[in-house]
């Protein structure tokens, strides 16, 4: 699902803990305002940088959506 469905949806749900799913709905947010890219254009250092200045993002799970996402 993309992030405009991510953003209002329950997690608890499918057993993330509340604080897991308020990262994911975080993450969604900043995508849907444009303020990170995660296209294979976006600048990998700047967007690892930005994804783990969301609570709950570490730089493991930083690296992994570089991945991903960035290519």
């Amino acid at each position: 699902p993309g992030p405009d469905t991510l953003i209002d949806a329950d997690f608890t749900r499918i057993g993330l803990t509340r604080v897991r799913g308020e990262t994911i709905r975080e993450l969604s947010r900043h995508v849907l305002n444009g303020s990170l890219n995660l296209s294979r254009t976006a600048d990998i250092e700047k967007t690892k940088r930005q994804l783990m200045q969301i609570k709950g993002i570490g730089h493991w799970t930083a690296e992994m959506i570089a991945m991903q996402c960035l290519g």
